[in-house]
């Protein structure tokens, strides 16, 4: 969906207009440095209580990936809060759009938590066995999200629009991830839990393992379009953006590999089925 909302994108806003769009979205997606190890912890942590039947762990491991959400993203959100007016000039964002960028960047990473703390959601739901059904609602979300900010573009709201759309995606797949986690397992609410030590001991150590892929993952994605606007112009960000999209096609395919096999995997591993394990990752 949005290979093909590209071209209205770039044609409404122009190139430079597009690469600061993509500016945007680079900045925050920094935020998946502690939310993708975050929700592959859940998941594996998620699956393994679904394997003892344990729903008490399951209600806990949800609250205890909000207060996390909420914690970490708070320390990429202050300080880009407080540097809103700073970073569009050090990005070369043109004049003219700089006050709407700082107003956007905050909105959009806002967003951004929201969408963590869905995810949380979404971990019970893929530990339980039913990713068929976080793959639809991720889909759906996007599909909104993209709808909206393609409406907000072609109604003349410019770079405002990337805010409406972000925002619509991550009400829709916070509200879905709630509700699906609510009739799968129904002893899941809505709170905050701050871990143990144990527990803090026994995440972060299966955390800091994925972390390392993030890590790689994200300078791999982002730090390029940083590069190129700070040194040249947001118009060669756009230029690049579209090139990795293409590109990018390829590790989609991958995720649906990768995912279905981590929760299967833990349950496997909460059962001590050895021979399971071993026949899921050599079959």
């Amino acid at each position: 969906v949005t290979l093909l909302a590209m071209p209205v994108f770039v044609y409404r806003l122009g190139w430079a207009g597009y690469g600061v769009w993509e500016i945007v979205l680079t900045i925050t997606g920094f935020n998946m440095l502690w939310q993708g190890p975050m929700g592959g912890t859940l998941l594996w942590a998620a699956s393994n209580a679904y394997g003892n039947g344990d729903q008490a762990r399951v209600r806990e491991l949800v609250r205890i990936g909000v207060f996390a959400n909420l914690v970490l993203t708070s320390f990429l959100l202050l300080p880009i809060f407080f540097s809103r007016n700073l970073l569009p000039a050090l990005l070369h964002v043109p004049l003219p759009q700089q006050p709407q960028v700082a107003l956007v960047l905050p909105a959009v990473l806002a967003s951004a938590l929201a969408s963590g703390i869905g995810d949380s959601y979404a971990a019970v739901i893929d530990g339980c066995q039913r990713m068929g059904l976080t793959a639809l609602v991720r889909a759906g979300a996007h599909l909104v999200g993209t709808a909206v900010s393609l409406s907000g573009v072609l109604t003349g709201h410019g770079l405002y629009s990337l805010a409406f759309g972000q925002w619509s995606a991550a009400v829709v797949s916070w509200g879905s991830f709630y509700v699906l986690a609510r009739i799968i397992c129904p002893s899941v609410r809505f709170g905050v839990c701050v871990p143990s030590g144990h527990d803090a001991r026994r995440l972060s150590s299966y955390a800091a393992l994925l972390f390392v892929g993030y890590l790689s993952a994200v300078f791999r994605d982002q730090t390029d379009k940083l590069v190129l606007a700070a040194f040249a112009k947001p118009a060669w960000v756009g230029y690049y953006t579209i090139s990795a999209r293409l590109t990018s096609l390829v590790l989609e395919l991958c995720k649906l590999i990768y995912g279905p096999t981590v929760g299967l995997a833990g349950v496997l591993y909460a059962k001590a089925d050895v021979a399971g394990l071993k026949a899921l990752y050599s079959g």
